[in-house]
């Protein structure tokens, strides 16, 4: 079998993985019904880290989706979200798991408009061209009406939960959509 028929064939199996997007609050940290920006504030859910570990056969990549308006509105800055987002992955790295990159916008409605702001897809679309993912492989999950939206106006399937619910219980229904 000649090299170049090797490496078609594993670049087809890895376009038929896609991502696992998901928003950050109420998903991987606690939702607090206030703005999350301090890194002691940024512990994960439970179950997180191990509900990520077991979906990562089926995943290339996980991507954080999220709104922060905080920024905008002077709250907190981009280095208080990303020192946030630091922290997640230090703590998902004691289960092996790794975001592969955190999109955020950091604008709000009521200060500026702009594109990239849930529900538009923007975020959703960007990732999958840029990590070459497939939509009809890959899933947003989040506990807002605006994260099923922007999931749905990316072209990606969609899984809502309940604010601060468990991961591992919606294992079986993200799979599902992936067949």
């Amino acid at each position: 079998m000649q090299l170049s028929n090797i490496f078609e064939g594993l670049t087809r199996c890895m376009t038929m993985i896609g991502g696992l997007f998901l928003d950050r609050d109420g998903v991987l940290i606690p939702e607090r019904g206030d703005y999350n920006f301090l890194a002691e504030q940024s512990i994960l859910l439970p179950d997180v880290g191990v509900a990520l570990a077991m979906l990562k056969p089926y995943f290339q990549h996980f991507i954080v989706i999220t709104n922060q308006s905080g920024v905008s509105k002077g709250l907190y800055s981009h280095d208080d979200v990303s020192m946030m987002h630091n922290s997640i992955q230090r703590q998902l790295a004691e289960y092996e798991v790794q975001i592969s990159d955190f999109y955020y916008c950091p604008h709000a409605v009521a200060v500026s408009k702009c594109f990239c702001r849930k529900p538009d897809g923007i975020m959703i679309e960007k990732a999958l061209s840029r990590f070459h993912l497939p939509a009809s492989k890959s899933v947003m999950m989040g506990d807002m009406e605006r994260d099923i939206l922007a999931g749905l106006a990316a072209g990606v399937h969609t899984v809502k939960i309940t604010s601060n619910d468990r991961l591992e219980d919606f294992i079986p229904e993200i799979l599902e959509k992936i067949k």
